[in-house]
């Protein structure tokens, strides 16, 4: 506008000279003065320690003056007379325009003082160049500003320049700024960053026509489409597809489906990988045209997790087999279809036996083998109406239907077990599996999944408890059996914070004199709910659930107290005797509560005898050695209880410290009896003495018994005969009385008297 307005002066009467100057020409120049403040502003950016607000009041502090200027006046403060030399003409300045002029020269000082500045903070070396360059420009239009001015003030008298030529410096700083933003790209433009964004998006973009052909395609869609699109373009979008996802060409619009946001499909690039895409579309008009914009992401990776973990959901890893929840989901399917026929589905729960022995001797990745390979042996028996999976560890489920009768699941179990003849050969080694098949039918064994689950899961536990290797179909006492097993195990589970044990004590009497020398303590449970419950029924589920640990230790403690409390009435030299489980002596801190029990409750360690089952030596035999060493040590006694009912040979019996040996009480009612049977007593006792072992006879109920017993040698002797087994207050009055001086007829009589409630069997 500058350089226009100076043209049209040149070209018209004089008399536009001033108006076009006051109008356009020095308008347009102070305006250029702000804006270029203002660009270096921008150029600068967060290098200027001032702010936009204040940059742009100063810059267009001139500009706003002479408008002020010339609204309150007119030209003749800014402009003299009109000067011409034919056939040139331009205005002569006035002191108020030279005012303005030195405001300029103010304003381009601070150009040089915020470029100065941003270098001096600048730290990135390119952004350095950058505003080297500016501070250049900046400079040359100074010794162009310079230059001008000195031929203004060399010219002679009656010289004339025209006015263009005092423009030219601006001219030179406009030229200078422009090349700067271009081919420096000090201020980017729109076009210029879309572009960036268009070549280095990690996503692909596309332009495609109405009839779905790629017009345009950025790298990334050429990183996912491959050398599809290195060739000539356009190309159909379809010619990637497979060619049964490729639209029918007779159809009006094939790329219809195309379009929209998150469209899903699958491309065959020409290196042949197969790619799942995801694709979001947006169509413009363009050009007189229609034309989509798609961005296209590759999201087969995550394709391909998600198609491994719904394998996962319904598949086991290991195996390949269907997961349980696969298997839940066919057992419900077929059973709504045998609902409809009127057919009957059967579910057969296999547990492998003796599994956990693999893991222990060879490690758990050739128990990992194993289990593979009864997968493969499992699988190879079912014909296709057949379904096997893995619900869990060691154990597998199998479904049949379509059977025609019930005897065709007893030959598919006897199929099953038949599997496990071979041995496994693991590591070099062979090792012999079985397995133990539950059986469950629909619909007399349930209505459903769950009800057949679970009856599948009680038959295939008593299979497993008979022994193994077997098959047991569903009963309807097995089910009593259970819920009774959960019942007491709810209740047990209670029983001691709710303080609903007590100890009963079994009389030892010294045949020698029948004389009461020692008590066995046995634990009784009057369940609030279920009344009086037999240890028969309460021990077994405490060994399996792991409660026999709390609950031992328990009774050991409380013996122990008990015991010591007799001492004060007269009951010192009863020794006391504690049953423990294998589960608790194989405790590895046992020891050491045994030594706490002793001294919290001072009681004497000779007074007490701990009794270990034949069961408990021979399964660790090393283990249980070195505890019962450190337990003699105590100076505590250890009998070895139901002698004759296990597996323990005379070498084992003469490396422990035992010092008594319990003869089981079912040898007590072959006694009486002239038959091979009774020769079994006597040699328990004649080995026992030879060892230098006490021998306790168990289960004494009649005077016959008694008597062989002593001709046999037997030094004590414990049952009926004597006494049932008592409460604590019962055996303090006998201590009160004098106890050794009680004869066993005396101990009868009195324990006949106690209330029924205490006289349990033993």
């Amino acid at each position: 506008m500058i350089f226009t307005a100076d043209c049209f002066q040149q070209l018209l009467p004089p008399d536009y000279t001033l108006p076009l100057s006051g109008y356009l020409k020095y308008p347009a120049a102070l305006l250029a003065a702000g804006t270029g403040l203002m660009l270096h502003q921008k150029i600068i950016g967060a290098y200027s320690p001032f702010r936009v607000k204040r940059i742009a009041l100063l810059g267009f502090s001139p500009l706003l003056l002479y408008l002020a200027g010339v609204s309150f006046g007119s030209f003749g403060l800014f402009f003299g007379e009109v000067e011409i030399h034919s056939p040139w003409k331009r205005e002569i300045l006035g002191g108020g325009m030279l005012v303005l002029l030195v405001l300029l020269a103010i304003l381009h000082g601070c150009n040089l003082a915020m470029s100065l500045l941003a270098i001096r903070r600048c730290e990135r070396e390119i952004e350095r160049r950058k505003l080297v360059l500016l501070l250049r420009t900046d400079l040359l239009f100074v010794l162009a500003s310079m230059l001008v001015g000195a031929v203004e003030a060399l010219r002679g008298e009656g010289a004339f320049v025209p006015s263009f030529f005092f423009l030219l410096p601006v001219l030179v700083w406009g030229i200078s700024i422009r090349f700067l933003i271009h081919k420096s790209e000090f201020l980017p433009s729109v076009t210029s960053k879309y572009e960036v964004l268009y070549k280095l998006s990690p996503v692909g973009i596309l332009l495609l026509d109405a009839d779905m052909r790629i017009w345009e395609a950025n790298p990334g869609a050429r990183r996912v489409f491959g050398r599809g699109l290195n060739g000539r373009l356009p190309v159909p979008l379809s010619d990637f597809l497979k060619q049964e996802d490729r639209p029918d060409r007779r159809q009006e619009s094939g790329g219809n489906r195309f379009l929209g946001t998150g469209q899903e499909f699958t491309i065959l690039t020409r290196e042949g990988e197969t790619k799942t895409l995801l694709m979001d579309t947006e169509s413009m008009a363009s050009s007189g045209g229609k034309y989509t914009y798609a961005i296209v992401r590759d999201i087969s990776k995550r394709k391909s997790q998600e198609n491994e973990l719904a394998y996962l959901a319904h598949n086991d890893p290991l195996t390949g087999l269907p997961n349980r929840l696969s298997f839940v989901k066919e057992l419900e399917s077929r059973l709504e279809q045998s609902r409809l026929n009127s057919g009957f589905v059967a579910l057969l729960v296999v547990d492998l036996d003796r599994f956990k022995r693999i893991n222990d001797t060879v490690g758990h990745p050739r128990g990992d083998e194993a289990l593979m390979e009864s997968a493969r042996r499992l699988e190879a028996c079912l014909d296709a109406n057949g379904m096997l999976a893995r619900l869990g560890g060691d154990e597998f489920g199998i479904l049949l239907s379509g059977l025609e009768e019930y005897d065709d699941v007893v030959k598919a179990a006897e199929l099953v077990i038949y599997q496990f003849v071979e041995p496994f050969s693991l590591k070099g080694r062979e090792f012999f599996l079985s397995a133990s098949v539950g059986i469950s039918l629909f619909p007399s064994d349930g209505i459903t999944s769950t009800q057949l689950l679970m009856n599948a899961d009680i038959a295939m536990d008593h299979a497993k408890r008979s022994g193994g290797n077997q098959y047991r179909f569903h009963t309807m006492e097995m089910n009593a059996a259970f819920q009774r097993h959960v019942e007491l195990e709810a209740y047990l589970r209670k029983a001691l914070e709710r303080g609903e044990f007590t100890l009963l004590y079994q009389p030892q009497v010294e045949l020698d004199g029948e004389r009461l020398i020692g008590v066995e303590a046995l634990i009784r449970w009057n369940c609030a709910e279920l009344g009086l419950i037999s240890p028969a029924q309460f021990i077994p589920v405490a060994e399996q659930t792991g409660l026999i640990r709390s609950i031992g230790h328990w009774v050991l403690e409380e013996a122990c107290r008990e015991a010591k409390r007799w001492e004060a009435c007269g009951g010192g030299h009863v020794e006391i005797s504690v049953n423990v489980s294998a589960g608790q002596f194989m405790q590895p801190d046992f020891v050491s509560r045994v030594r706490s029990i002793l001294s919290s409750t001072g009681l004497a360690p000779q007074r007490l005898c701990l009794e270990i089952t034949e069961s408990m030596v021979v399964h660790n035999l090393q283990a249980t050695l070195t505890m019962l060493q450190e337990l003699a040590e105590l100076g505590i006694r250890i009998a070895m209880d139901d002698f004759g009912t296990g597996y323990s040979s005379l070498s084992v019996i003469k490396q422990l410290p035992i010092s008594t040996i319990k003869i089981d009480r079912s040898f007590m009612g072959d006694l009486t009896k002239e038959d091979a049977d009774r020769s079994i007593v006597p040699a328990i006792i004649s080995m026992s003495t030879t060892l230098g072992k006490k021998v306790v006879a168990e289960g004494v109920e009649t005077s016959e018994q008694l008597q062989l017993l002593k001709r046999m040698g037997c030094d004590t002797a414990q049952g009926y005969y004597f006494s049932r087994p008592l409460t604590a207050s019962a055996l303090i009055r006998y201590f009160q009385y004098g106890v050794e001086k009680l004869d066993t007829r005396t101990l009868r009589e009195d324990a006949s008297s106690l209330p029924s409630q205490h006289r349990y069997a033993q």
